[in-house]
């Protein structure tokens, strides 16, 4: 005559319990780490195999497992059903007790440090495994380029201050940074030629332009010592560009592999900026278009929320070209059809993979629909006293 038995996992070892009370028998992990995380994902070697079908034949069957080891069971061919939550809550309640029961461990202080060793495993394999996610890599990436292009921005702002007290006129012929950088390592405004400028990738007449410039600069001297401390300024700034390339070049070419639909609708750079502000691509895919539209303005709307101004109509998708490209009453409309693309797209990129080539196509086909059919400028609104927004926000809650 069987018997029914529950299989019970501890991070010790397993037990088997007949009728829910008496155990039977229990086997001990060797390897409680592996073993207990290979049953928790509802794997199983051949030494818990073995166990099981032992147990089936001295007459305990069915078996109740918990609802992770169900699958394991039946692609063995064996007699099971799921645990019922109110028993197995119950088991693990008294979890230390069984296992010194079961002779897995001789001491409740034993059975504890059991459970604590596999915790800390299982905490430290986890954060291994979330550390080498890529997404987690791209947010590095976009914040390593955010900051190099703050920094590049800066020194290339104070090495035009600089430089511009001898050549104030060079500004304006010039608005690349590392052309200007170039023109500055070449040195005096006066030493500067054609030859030379034409090596920067400047074209002939602009050169020459730059040569009349400096001829006629209104520019004071510069010393010896203040020119080699500006080139060394220069030379920094040229190789943070270089590096604020690279970083660039490397969150697309990463983007494209990770996150190709959300590359495509929203361009890799602003796509990684979303998923860095989300936190992660999982998290950008389980948020609605509503909310992925004003990522990035969460200041300006609690704002809005606290005085009854006007809401925010994009966050960071205003870096979009086509948002940015917009005019300004058209803005909103453009961002939330792009946040509606992007949230489509983060879900195939997070839960199915692949290249949705339609998609992008779909956005395309859209945006071109709106210019098409542009809405005139809306009549300037008039603001109200704060006093009175705040009655009118009251009598609407």
């Amino acid at each position: 005559m069987s018997v029914k038995g529950t299989l019970f996992t501890t991070e010790a070892g397993c037990i088997l319990l007949e009728d829910h009370e008496t155990i039977v028998s229990s086997r001990k992990f060797e390897k409680p780490l592996e073993e207990f995380t290979a049953i928790s994902k509802g794997e199983a070697g051949p030494e818990l195999a073995a166990f099981v079908k032992e147990a089936v034949a001295s007459g305990v069957a069915p078996i109740s497992v918990e609802s992770t080891m169900i699958g394991a069971f039946a692609s063995w061919g064996l007699p099971v059903e799921q645990t019922e939550d109110s028993f197995l809550d119950k088991l693990r309640s008294d979890k230390t007790g069984l296992m010194i029961r079961a002779g897995l461990v001789s001491s409740e202080a034993e059975a504890r440090e059991a459970v604590r060793k596999v915790a800390l495993a299982a905490a430290e394999a986890k954060i291994r495994e979330m550390s080498t996610s890529v997404d987690l890599q791209v947010i590095q990436s976009v914040q390593a380029l955010d900051e190099v292009d703050k920094t590049v921005n800066g020194f290339a702002s104070r090495l035009k201050e600089w430089y511009g007290l001898h050549f104030p006129e060079l500004g304006a012929y010039t608005s690349e940074t590392s052309t200007y950088a170039k023109i500055v390592l070449a040195g005096d405004r006066n030493s500067l030629t054609v030859d030379q400028l034409k090596e920067m990738g400047l074209a002939e007449d602009r050169a020459e332009k730059i040569l009349s410039a400096a001829a006629r600069s209104k520019g004071g001297a510069i010393r010896p010592e203040d020119l080699a401390v500006t080139k060394k300024l220069a030379e920094e700034v040229l190789r943070l560009d270089s590096l604020r390339v690279n970083l660039a070049s490397h969150v697309e070419s990463t983007m494209l592999k990770m996150a190709p639909n959300i590359s495509s609708t929203a361009g890799a750079t602003v796509g990684a900026r979303l998923i860095a502000k989300s936190g992660s691509l999982a998290r950008l895919a389980q948020m609605p278009a509503s909310t992925i539209q004003i990522l990035g303005a969460e200041k300006a709307l609690f704002r809005a929320m606290k005085t009854g101004s006007r809401p925010p109509k994009h966050g960071i998708l205003f870096q979009h070209p086509d948002v940015h490209s917009a005019v300004k009453w058209e803005r909103g409309r453009v961002a939330r059809v792009i946040a509606g693309k992007i949230a489509i797209a983060a879900r195939i990129d997070a839960y199915r993979g692949g290249e949705e080539s339609n998609l992008a196509e779909a956005l395309k086909r859209r945006l071109q629909e709106l210019k098409s059919k542009p809405r005139k400028e809306p009549p300037p609104k008039t603001e109200e006293p704060r006093r009175n927004r705040r009655e009118n926000r009251r009598k609407r809650w």
